[in-house]
């Protein structure tokens, strides 16, 4: 019950007095259909006014002037019974749209949540887990939400049926009843554990999830190697505990099922032998008691199952509970209202520090000023800490120590949201969509004159010009799965070239070309270079032949600016720079 009582109150947290009429259409259509029953009692009794709910039947009909008889009787229960049936179909429509509401709030609600947490927040979890909670998690928890929700209405009518043997044979439905109590601490105990199977389920689900991703999107290299046997162990362990799972439900729930219903006809056959044998009531009266609590019963086990069906998915209720206060605790302050940032000016760090986990610092003492339109390369061995340098400049890092401050003003106090707004980002991961060049170019904008002319404006400046006037379907051609039906460097044109068609002021490259061949790089590094003058370029590089125009070179050294400069002042020098040159020169030959 106390689950219950939870969801009824996250219900009526988000959709407040509605639940309040659709509660009203169950209970009108529950009533309905015990007085609708309640007519049809005289006519069994053949009119003996002994019976209780026989008596006042008749003097409801006194009430009204209408002489009693069968014809009206039956002419009573039958609008009853239709009116019972025109609010169970109007609380049907109801809730349906009530669920169907709530749960495209609550997926959007969780979808926004996430990319309005804090980065750190997001990268401490797998991307399975967040998957799992936005796709299975959330099938289950619509699946409760529907099993609740016919809980409700099998209860009321459980509730009618039940109170209707009191007032024709009190005495042996009470019987019954106790009878019936060992039944309900059975329930509690199979109930106890369809809550820890969901649990586990859920858990399940997530390293499914995760392992699911992982191996789809190294399926190239997993087929080229075929190491996919390796990968494959660890995926069916997690299958197999899931159909282990599945099955342990299952077998609780045929002992709730068919059980039960056993347990509850063998206790109505003794009671109708005892009564009619020993007690000599009317056989016609025992039997309708039975066929009343017999139907009190079906409705009962019938919300049982619901019931069984809420508390199955009592795992992904409590991993959208944990989420949804995760996503407000680690809500990242976006600063609105605060002060419009200003790239046009100059970008500071003034000893800044950051570290991911509190302990080993990733970067310290950084001092450096990043002038508006001025090309600035970052570079220095793999987790020297470049790429968390760019994240920082981004705003989805904050330091530890020290501030980042734009046109003098601290990063705390400016908008990070409009901040973000004008910073483009490219790195040598790909973010392609499965969709049309245009769509991955444009992200979905409105198409009109002015947009497309923008869009022919970007395509120049990334050099996509001549490779779209070779496709058959041009803009509209539709890419693969992370535009796997498109080369290397055309995938990183198509990114840069979203990053200008957004008209942003900054432009983070984050070794966006260290992984394509030569000639590919020499393109797109006459894209960057044509953008000089227009924007400010960040530039982590790996290859440093890319970064000889750059006005400002910082070398990051064991998390800190070790030498910067420019290319030639820091060749001469002799140091860490010049080394890293001599490097490349070497494998060059």
């Amino acid at each position: 019950m106390k689950d219950i009582y939870k969801f009824i109150s996250f219900l009526y947290s988000k959709i407040g007095w509605r639940i309040w009429v659709w509660l009203t259409f169950i209970i009108l259509a529950a009533l309905l259909d015990g007085l609708s029953v309640g007519f049809f009692i005289p006519i069994l009794e053949a009119g003996d006014e002994n019976n209780f709910v026989t008596r006042e039947v008749k003097r409801f009909f006194d009430f009204l002037g209408i002489s009693y008889s069968i014809i009206t009787s039956v002419l009573f229960m039958a609008v009853l019974y239709s009116l019972r049936t025109v609010f169970l179909i109007l609380q049907e429509i109801y809730s349906g749209r009530m669920v169907a509401n709530l749960l495209a709030t609550i997926k959007k609600d969780v979808v926004n949540g996430i990319f309005a947490s804090d980065y750190l927040y997001f990268i401490s979890k797998e991307i399975g887990y967040f998957n799992n909670a936005v796709t299975v998690e959330y099938n289950r928890v619509a699946f409760s939400f529907r099993a609740c929700m016919r809980l409700f209405v099998s209860s009321g009518f459980a509730l009618v049926y039940l109170i209707l043997p009191l007032f024709i044979n009190s005495a042996a439905t009470i019987l019954l009843l106790i009878i019936l109590i060992p039944l309900y601490f059975v329930t509690r105990f199979i109930n106890k554990w369809t809550r820890t199977f969901s649990l586990r389920t859920t858990k399940n689900n997530a390293l499914l999830q995760s392992l699911l991703i992982q191996t789809f999107s190294n399926f190239k290299y997993l087929k080229s190697t075929h190491t996919t046997n390796k990968v494959n162990t660890h995926l069916e362990k997690a299958i197999n505990t899931q159909s282990d799972l599945t099955y342990k439900s299952s077998v609780l729930g045929a002992f709730t099922g068919s059980a039960s219903e056993l347990i509850i006809v063998l206790v109505a056959a003794a009671l109708l032998v005892y009564n009619v044998e020993f007690a000599g009531q009317s056989m016609i009266e025992v039997l309708l008691l039975l066929f009343l609590v017999r139907r009190s019963a079906s409705y009962a086990l019938s919300g049982y199952s619901d019931y069984r069906g809420f508390i199955s998915a009592f795992g992904s209720l409590r991993v959208f509970e944990n989420l949804e206060k995760d996503l407000v605790t680690f809500k990242e302050d976006s600063n609105k209202d605060k002060i419009d940032p200003d790239l046009s000016a100059t970008l500071s760090f003034e000893d800044v520090g950051f570290s991911y986990d509190g302990k080993k610092q990733i970067l310290e003492g950084i001092n450096v000023s990043i002038p508006s339109k001025s090309i600035v390369a970052i570079v220095g061995e793999s987790g020297s800490g470049k790429s968390t340098l760019a994240s920082l400049i981004t705003g989805v890092l904050t330091p530890e120590q020290g501030e980042i401050k734009i046109s003098g003003n601290s990063y705390n106090k400016v908008d990070q949201e409009k901040l973000r707004t004008q910073i483009g980002y490219v790195t040598q991961e790909n973010v392609i969509f499965t969709d049309s060049i245009r769509n991955n170019i444009t992200l979905w904008d409105y198409q009109n004159a002015d947009s497309e002319s923008k869009l022919q404006e970007v395509l120049v400046s990334a050099s996509l010009t001549e490779f779209i006037n070779d496709l058959d379907e041009g803009l509209d051609t539709q890419l693969g799965d992370n535009g796997l039906t498109i080369s290397g460097g055309q995938r990183q044109r198509i990114c840069i070239a979203r990053e200008l068609y957004r008209d942003i002021k900054m432009l983070i490259l984050d070794e966006a070309t260290s992984s394509l061949d030569s000639e590919t790089e020499s393109r797109i590094q006459s894209s960057i270079e044509s953008l000089q003058g227009e924007l400010t370029l960040v530039i982590v590089a790996h290859r440093l032949s890319t970064i000889r125009k750059a006005d400002l070179i910082l070398v990051i050294s064991q998390g800190s600016i070790a030498e910067s400069g420019k290319y030639e002042d820091l060749q001469s020098l002799g140091g860490i720079f010049s080394k890293m040159v001599k490097s490349q020169e070497f494998i060059v030959e």
